[in-house]
């Protein structure tokens, strides 16, 4: 694929034409500042160029089409519409001013990328039933180098690239297997954003992470993600309601989960099995006898790590024989085996008990628990009774007293 690189802009109020226009879902562009070029725009000829190719940057449309194809038929039919529209602007380009013949080229090409790249993101968001996100062949965007520069945000069809471009690398950084862990997805595609994006694309695309993400995202990954945004204005869109109303959902769910989960766990254990480090099954069978605080946490979870020096204190201040009859016990629900295992280590807890239980946010023991956010803590007492199914935090004082007193 050759390289084409574009003079581009903002246009002014001449130049608004629907099919450019940022749609409802662009959200964030308003809040960008990018080089705006002022100039006069023949309406009669970009008319005459939305009538004829308009449909191919109607997103919705295009995005149901999509649907229903392969992707072979998909990539020749965007390749064969491509090359229509550019070589229609270039036996016209007399007919436009300099700059929208190259906003037009650009929007055209971009275009293209951003559809195909739609293609596998769309489809397998569409069925639930698939286990890996579908993968486009590699012939087919060995050609393609993003481009990169926060002048490209002038173009539309580039914003719409963007998202769907770093959906889909990271997908394919993980393997094109599908996050069964919704916020680790949040977090990984902003982190892969960070890593390969600056400036205002990076806030454009870390931006819509969150909007995208606002009903299943957490407050603390989405207070993660926001600190990686440089703009002010744009962190000042997420700081009021939008934080609240996810506080404001999570304490409502634990809520309700603490009173399903007090009923059912005081009068049983959890018949639940995990994987040490060694990757071998047990149960908490293991620790009959054994007062047990058990820590449920995460490897991306800012406020587990926080109280993890209190759990330290805590256990160094324990005597010997104390230490025989409690067990700190750290289960993680890290959506990779590998981000637990290496927590482990870049943390200092090797000296705790830890087991694994997969499957992220759909593993056992968050389902059996109803657990809607993290950390969460339990307490079982030697006969493997869940005594306290939402135990205090390690850096609540009275912590401490309530193992011992369930130790005697």
């Amino acid at each position: 694929m050759r390289k084409i690189f574009f003079l581009l802009f903002i246009a002014s109020n001449s130049f608004s034409q629907s099919f450019l226009s940022p749609d409802s879902s662009d959200v964030f562009f308003k809040d960008l500042t990018v080089n705006q070029v002022v100039f006069k725009a023949n309406d009669k000829e970009l008319k005459a160029f939305e009538q004829k190719f308009g449909k191919m940057f109607d997103n919705k449309a295009q995005y149901t089409a999509l649907l229903n194809v392969n992707v072979d038929e998909w990539e020749m039919d965007l390749f064969d519409k491509r090359n229509e529209a550019l070589n229609y602007l270039k036996q016209k380009q007399k007919d436009f001013e300099p700059e929208v013949l190259k906003r037009l080229e650009a929007e055209v090409m971009f275009n293209y990328w951003h559809l195909l790249y739609a293609y596998p993101v769309l489809r397998s968001n569409a069925d639930q039933k698939l286990k890996t996100v579908v993968s486009l062949p590699k012939v087919m965007t060995k050609s393609f180098d993003l481009p990169k520069g926060d002048e490209l945000l002038a173009v539309k069809s580039y914003r719409d690239l963007l998202n769907f471009w770093v959906i889909y690398q990271n997908s394919e950084k993980n393997k094109f297997v599908k996050y069964a862990d919704m916020v680790q997805s949040a977090v990984d595609k902003s982190d892969y954003a960070v890593q390969n994006l600056q400036k205002q694309s990076l806030d454009y695309v870390l931006a819509n992470i969150l909007q995208e993400n606002s009903n299943r995202i957490s407050s603390s990954a989405a207070r993660y993600i926001l600190s990686q945004i440089n703009s002010e204005k744009i962190q000042q869109n997420f700081k009021g309601d939008f934080i609240t109303k996810i506080v404001e959902k999570e304490h409502n769910l634990e809520e309700k989960a603490k009173e399903e989960a007090t009923k059912k766990a005081k009068s049983s254990g959890i018949d639940i099995t995990f994987l040490d480090r060694e990757g071998k099954s047990f149960d908490l069978s293991k620790y009959k006898g054994k007062v047990v605080y058990l820590d449920i946490w995460a490897s991306w979870c800012g406020p587990c790590r926080a109280e993890f020096p209190y759990s330290k204190k805590m256990y160094e201040s324990l005597s010997e024989k104390e230490k025989k009859n409690i067990v700190f016990l750290y289960i993680s629900i890290d959506d990779k085996e590998e981000n637990w295992k290496n927590a482990i280590q870049n943390l200092n807890l090797d000296g705790f008990e830890h087991g694994f239980s997969s499957g992220g946010w759909g593993s056992q023991i968050v389902q059996k628990f109803k657990i809607t956010g993290i950390p969460r803590y339990m307490i079982i007492n030697k006969d493997g009774a869940v005594v306290k199914p939402d135990a205090k935090r390690p850096s609540n004082p009275e912590t401490l007293s309530e193992l011992l007193e369930l130790a005697k």
